[in-house]
């Protein structure tokens, strides 16, 4: 999965390095579909523009490659109905 889009970005890295520096790009296929200041922001993007689809969010200029899957972002309900209250950390 997404081995289209980390090939276009390691194969285009120093260009993309040059073009965008930190920002945040959101990878489809071989096309750059979104460029934000924060993760956030190219979450949010990268949701309305596509939904549920797999896309590759990444800086360029990140050295290290991380993988993150995490369906209950993707869905929405990341910490749905957990209060600190519920698990007494106040």
């Amino acid at each position: 999965m997404l081995d289209t889009e980390r090939k276009f970005l390691e194969e285009n890295r120093d260009r993309l390095l040059k073009e965008y520096g930190g920002k945040f790009l959101v990878i489809k296929g071989e096309d750059i579909s979104g460029v934000y200041e924060t993760i956030d922001e190219a979450l949010q993007g990268a949701a309305a523009q596509f939904g549920l689809e797999s896309v590759l969010i990444r800086r360029a200029s990140d050295v290290q490659q991380m993988e993150l899957s995490a369906p209950a972002l993707t869905l929405g309900i990341l910490n749905a109905g957990l209060s600190c209250a519920d698990d007494g950390l106040r």
